[in-house]
């Protein structure tokens, strides 16, 4: 597990120079290219590690690239790279605006916790009484719904799925350990399908805000507001129908604990 902690120095100097953005008050789509006004300091000390170690590139490469990468934000992405960056921004608002994060600059300076580039530990890795444990937890990937349903069909918390197996958790590959495994994989297949058949762009899949009721019952198509773009909607759809069928999926399967934290290398 690496936690990293900042010298001083090193946060006033990211201070200064790395003024990045600030959350804006709700998601753009893509296509409506309204300008997003961004202007608050973001510490990207940890997340430039994870950059620097997946990608053998500096964090500051991507500083001012595109329309999303760097200071300021808007219009629509210039290729997939930028969309990375129009992701990860609209993740973090997603956070702000849920009151996952405690208040709106947490997600900006929040220390969290991860190993191997950017395999994130789980909420029970963080003190019990770290009251930004989920918001630290979720800097990595949106997961908040989806673990909704999990918890409600389950009563275990997102985060016991988080690393479990060769499928649970970031990334996935081999062969399933289990049938909860089984249920990771269906999902991450659901997930890669939805990329490239029904969402704009493929990390659309995380970022998304769906409806739903009850414990997983996806609410149809014609529940989403009229002005909404038809292509974004049967993708928010999608990522329910993927999300809900994989919480049942974990009803049905029985967790075997000793394959938490799983050594990968068996897979």
């Amino acid at each position: 597990m690496k936690s990293l902690h900042i010298p001083a120095i090193v946060l006033l100097i990211s201070i200064a120079v790395c003024v990045l953005s600030f959350p804006s008050s709700s998601f753009k789509k893509e296509d409506q290219k309204v300008p997003i006004k961004r202007g608050h300091v973001r510490d990207l000390y940890q997340f430039g590690t994870m950059i620097s170690c997946a990608t053998n590139r500096s964090g500051w490469d991507y500083y001012d690239y595109g329309c999303w990468c760097g200071y300021g934000g808007s219009g629509t992405p210039v290729d997939e790279t930028d969309r990375c960056c129009y992701t990860h921004d609209s993740c973090y608002d997603y956070l702000v605006n849920n009151n996952i994060c405690s208040s709106w600059w947490a997600p900006y300076v929040a220390n969290y916790l991860y190993t191997t580039c950017h395999k994130c530990e789980p909420e029970s890795a963080y003190p019990p009484d770290d009251n930004d444990a989920a918001c630290k937890k979720a800097l990595s990937r949106n997961l908040h719904q989806f673990g909704n349903m999990v918890n409600c069909m389950t009563n275990r918390s997102r985060f016991d799925y988080s690393d479990y197996g060769c499928w649970c958790g970031m990334g996935g590959s081999g062969e399933t350990v289990d049938e909860v495994d089984k249920c990771c994989k269906i999902h991450d297949k659901c997930f890669v399908s939805l990329m490239y058949t029904k969402c704009y762009f493929p990390f659309h899949v995380y970022t998304v805000v769906y409806n739903y009721q009850g414990c997983r019952q996806c609410d149809p198509i014609s529940s989403y507001s009229s002005w909404e773009d038809k292509v974004d909607v049967e993708c928010k759809k999608g990522v329910c129908d993927c999300d809900s069928a994989a919480a049942l999926c974990f009803s049905q399967a029985v967790y075997n604990s000793s394959y938490v934290n799983y050594d990968t290398s068996k897979c």
